[in-house]
């Protein structure tokens, strides 16, 4: 939300009008992140990548990781990653699958009592 903030012009994001406004350490905190992923300069300004960073609907860490994946010639394992981290899916093995239903196998009667 910041990057596309500062993209439309908005500089003081503390003093901003939020309709519910978000505490003054939680914008300087995702400041910092944001200086860290390089997004903004040391004066707050959005980089070229921050441009770039904008315009992705993504979380900032992953955004980064999907632009720095190009010069590693890795972007659809960065890609698949990503979207398997931000969805709700757990993969189980299925050796796992079969011990724990081992496992409720000794507890459960096979009468169902």
């Amino acid at each position: 939300m910041i990057l596309i903030i500062k993209k439309i012009g908005i500089e003081d994001l503390v003093h901003f009008d939020f309709i519910d406004p978000p505490p003054p350490e939680t914008i300087m905190r995702a400041l910092e992140l944001l200086n860290l992923l390089g997004a903004l300069n040391s004066n707050g300004l959005l980089t070229k990548i921050g441009l770039l960073m904008s315009e992705i609907p993504i979380e900032p860490q992953s955004t980064k990781a999907i632009i720095e994946s190009k010069k590693y010639r890795c972007c659809n394992e960065i890609i698949s990653i990503i979207a398997m981290l931000s969805s709700n899916f757990t993969m189980r093995c299925s050796s796992k699958i079969n011990l724990e239903k081992e496992r409720k196998s000794g507890i459960i009667h096979k009468d169902g009592y």
